[in-house]
């Protein structure tokens, strides 16, 4: 091992240390809001299961891998599986999917690594090849049918080496079988290759089946919209709802100030599949628009009439996911936190969904260290999952590992809700004390570990 790699295990350890106390004790002291959440998996630098060092070595030399330049953004939880997303936003990034695996080290004081295995395979991840994936930020997982849907923008970001532009394109994937059931190609018309950064989505259910998939565009402000049954695409745009909004440009995270000028990001569905919200990064207003509109590509009743401003969030935020019990969790990036709609109680007040305000917006969770909260998804025994990225240092060249912080983080807090197209399992409180108790003893674990080999040292 080099003194380069030594250090930063080195880096890695003490990060863990400190964080396998910190993580075990709920961040005590430092959360604000109705949970306490727990860090799971933390990264200084991210990195992957290769074929072996050989292929690793020679890809950093080639700087096809450079490790500063990966950042995982979006996740999405399937059983036994977490995915998450590393988009192209610069050179250097091997693979845009993956799922998080555990890997035996003998470097690490926990004898093991969190790397991320790409999905569905190397082969998938080919720069260049537009018949591989060549930005992911995020994909939605039916778990009914275990059918992921992967968005490809088709082309990677700014500062990346590859001027290949793919036509965008969906990808049906059975994570059951590990097989492809079906791809779309996006016409030039619907999404333009050149001009496109479809960023978030989710699924629409009619009967009980995934019947549209609705995308935001935040570059092109658009609002994508596929028909699964008919394997058709289409849009609507509405610049007073999906446009940035200067005023809102500037996002305040740890005294940093960082310029977004990015339009419709964060999407969700209510439970029952009648009401679709989204909201711009640069901007604070949440909209609501019928999915009877989204789902009539004849364009029956004009979008811009049917279209309503719902509320406004707290600040400027990312991702948003809707509960089966009918609570909207979204992202504030000036508080590093999650706050939680509750329209559920709010469509009884106004009388329908249809004539819904944001009345009962409660906070969730404050964390200092929740900086630039992306994504989020909610698993089948109550946990909300989230990513928190520090994006706003992304792009700061004076700004780099220099003070040991983690960069990348994976949280988990439980708030006693499911996803809003989990139709399997209801949470139950017999479940919640066993999940409890196994972190419990995990934590406890880990920290007699952590003194083992702090005393081992001190030994030598």
């Amino acid at each position: 091992m080099s003194n380069t790699d030594g250090m930063r295990q080195t880096m890695r350890n003490v990060i863990f240390v400190l964080l396998t106390i910190y993580g075990c004790h709920s961040h005590e002291g430092h959360d604000h809001g109705n949970v306490t959440a727990e860090v799971l998996y933390e990264w200084l630098e991210v990195d992957y299961t290769w074929p072996n060092e050989m292929t690793r070595h020679k890809a950093i030399d080639e700087r096809t891998f450079i490790p500063a330049n990966n950042a995982i953004y979006g996740i999405r939880l399937f059983k036994n599986k977490s995915f998450v997303t590393t988009p192209r936003l610069k050179e250097g990034v091997p693979s845009t999917l993956n799922f998080l695996v555990q890997v035996a080290s003998t470097t690490s004081v926990t004898g093991y690594d969190i790397l991320l295995r790409p999905y569905p395979s190397w082969e998938m991840q080919k720069l260049g090849d537009c018949n591989a994936l060549q930005l992911v930020q995020n994909v939605e997982i039916d778990p009914l049918q275990g059918y992921m849907y992967i968005v490809d923008i088709g082309h990677t970001f700014r500062n990346s080496n590859s001027g290949v532009k793919c036509p965008a394109k969906i990808i049906i994937y059975d994570i059951v079988n590990d097989k492809e059931v079906h791809r779309h190609i996006f016409p030039e018309n619907v999404v333009r290759k050149d001009n496109n950064y479809l960023n978030d989505l989710v699924l629409d259910y009619v009967n009980g089946k995934a019947s549209f998939l609705y995308i935001t565009d935040t570059l092109d402000l658009k609002l994508v919209v596929y028909d699964i049954g008919r394997d058709s695409s289409y849009f609507f745009h509405h610049m007073e709802s999906m446009a940035p909004v200067m005023q809102y440009s500037n996002v305040t995270i740890a005294h940093e100030v960082v310029r977004v000028i990015t339009g419709i990001n964060g999407i969700a569905i209510s439970p029952n599949f009648t009401h679709v919200y989204y909201s711009a990064v640069a901007g604070i207003s949440v909209y609501q628009i019928p999915t009877s509109v989204l789902r009539n590509s004849k364009g029956g009743v004009k979008f811009g009439d049917a279209v309503r401003q719902v509320g406004s969030k707290p600040s400027q935020g990312e991702g948003m996911i809707i509960s089966k019990t009918g609570n909207m969790y979204f992202s504030a990036l000036s508080e590093n936190a999650i706050y939680k709609w509750d329209f559920s109680n709010d469509s009884i007040t106004y009388g329908s969904e249809g004539n819904v305000k944001m009345d009962s917006v409660t906070l969730v969770i404050s964390n200092e260290y929740m900086q630039w909260v992306d994504s989020l998804a909610l698993d089948d025994t109550g946990y909300l999952w989230f990513t928190s990225s520090r994006f706003q240092r992304f792009f700061n060249p004076y700004y780099g590992h220099a003070y040991m912080e983690s960069s990348y983080t994976v949280w988990r807090a439980f708030v006693f809700d499911k996803s809003y197209n989990d139709f399997r399992y209801v949470p139950t409180q017999a479940r919640v004390v066993e999940d409890y108790a196994n972190h419990v003893s995990n934590c406890i674990g880990n920290i007699l570990l952590v003194i083992f080999v702090c005393l081992f040292s001190l030994s030598r």
